[in-house]
């Protein structure tokens, strides 16, 4: 996240239509907010990071969907759990 945060001024140079507007909660009201608002359809959150804990219950639930990061990107570069 920090990593990203930094890229932000970055981004938005490049993409002058979009404003990031970063939203940073405690772990647990994090969770609880994402969680919620994932399993109600929400969308109020347009990105978002989770952990570990998080993805095999949100797999579960059928929330993850895959990402097209292009041929250049190697998933095997993910640690096995976060593939």
């Amino acid at each position: 996240m920090v990593v990203m945060q930094g890229l932000s001024r970055k981004f938005e140079s490049a993409n002058p239509d979009i404003q990031l507007r970063w939203v940073v909660l405690e772990e647990n009201v994090l969770r609880q907010r994402t969680t919620t608002d994932v399993a109600s359809l929400g969308g109020q959150f347009d990105v978002m990071t989770i952990g570990s804990y998080e993805t095999p219950i949100w797999a579960r639930g059928d929330w993850l969907k895959p990402l097209d990061l292009g041929a250049n990107y190697d998933g095997n570069d993910l640690l096995k759990p976060i593939r």
